[in-house]
């Protein structure tokens, strides 16, 4: 099925579209972003092991950032799912920055083997985040950057061949977490045409039972009700009359 109608679509059909996408896509799936949270966590039994500084802080900000994530994001479900896509991106790159930040951490103390914890994040939006092409591309870059910026910059400077086998498998979870999202995105425009379809037939069908029920209720010559109206309508006329 062709997507290009949709791309260029009034603005009533991109509102459609919208709506479609809060209620059959987002909300339906909100509960699966809080599978983040757990895995997250989980990484507190290697930061024991590679954290050998600020321990405690490091643990209590990843527990208190996880518990404002959840209470944001079921708020949100809750109260204003039109707002669940902006969460969901606060939510994954608030995680990915944690984790770019204790990465940064074991690097301080020569530990070069805690920089790959955040491509769990980008593979979460590949395969699991319901959100728009355009947003989900938006954060797979900023996290993509964010890690040029912050892991292998420091990671070139202390070992090249580390440092590029890092970045190499980061860039290639990269481009399979876009090509997710977009085909992901295509099904979801596809899913909606359909949906619109069945909508549209729907509507035809029931507005083709009233027309016949009309016509079968009155005489097509004098348009006055016919017998089939009256006993049909038995009851309800005599206690109009009584």
């Amino acid at each position: 099925m062709n997507i290009k109608p949709l791309i260029a679509a009034t603005p009533f059909t991109q509102l459609r579209f919208r709506h479609y996408q809060i209620h059959h896509l987002l909300l339906p799936y909100a509960l699966y972003t809080l599978s983040v949270i757990p895995i997250y966590l989980f990484f507190i039994v290697s930061d024991f092991h590679h954290i050998h500084v600020d321990l405690w802080l490091v643990i209590t900000v990843k527990i208190l950032l996880s518990l404002g994530c959840v209470l944001i994001l079921l708020l949100l479900r809750n109260r204003a799912p039109q707002y669940l896509e902006l969460g969901e991106f606060v939510l994954v790159f608030s995680v990915f920055a944690s984790l770019t930040y204790v990465a940064q951490l074991a690097m301080i103390f020569g530990d070069e083997h805690y920089q790959s914890a955040g491509l769990l994040a980008l593979v979460y939006v590949g395969s699991l985040s319901r959100m728009a092409f355009n947003k989900a591309f938006m954060l797979l870059t900023l996290m993509l950057l964010t890690h040029l910026a912050l892991i292998s910059s420091e990671k070139i400077s202390q070992d090249f061949a580390n440092a590029v086998d890092n970045l190499t498998l980061f860039i290639a979870v990269y481009f399979v977490a876009v090509i997710g999202c977009l085909r992901r995105w295509s099904e979801s425009q596809k899913s909606f045409l359909k949906f619109t379809k069945i909508r549209n037939q729907q509507l035809a069908l029931r507005k083709n039972q009233q027309f016949l029920s009309k016509q079968n209720q009155t005489d097509p010559l004098t348009r006055v009700r016919s017998r089939t109206f009256f006993k049909q309508n038995t009851l309800s006329i005599k206690s109009y009359l009584t």
